[in-house]
């Protein structure tokens, strides 16, 4: 399992944002079919966090050495965290605002987030 989980590219966290991105684009047509994209969105975002987990040190060097995964997957991986927790409150407040906290100190712990220049 874990060579299949190291076969995931690190820019696959932008699938998952925007899995969760469109069922609440496509909530006020059907609320049923953003429910449907949460469920597949929950599925990835646990495959991926799965990956960044069991292969910490690749995924850690992979970040560390290239700039252009360091800032797509620094940035779209939290943000999914966060669109996971809006669609877990209704059903669990609490882990949900737990979750929602832990995305935005994922997302401004991003190195290029932190380290760009005040104007």
């Amino acid at each position: 399992m874990k060579r299949w989980l190291s076969a995931i590219p690190l820019p696959f966290s932008a699938v998952i944002l925007s899995v969760f991105a469109l069922g609440n684009l496509l909530q006020s047509y059907s609320p049923q079919l953003r429910l449907c994209l949460g469920g597949l969105g929950l599925v990835l975002w646990a495959i991926f966090l799965a990956k960044c987990i069991l292969c910490f040190s690749a995924v850690k060097q992979a970040i560390t050495t290239d700039a252009v995964v360091s800032s797509v997957t620094g940035g779209t991986f939290p943000m999914a965290t966060v669109l996971l927790a809006s669609y877990a409150k209704p059903f669990l407040p609490l882990p949900a605002t737990v979750l929602w906290y832990l995305g935005i100190m994922f997302h401004l712990q991003n190195r290029s987030f932190v380290s760009m220049p005040l104007p």
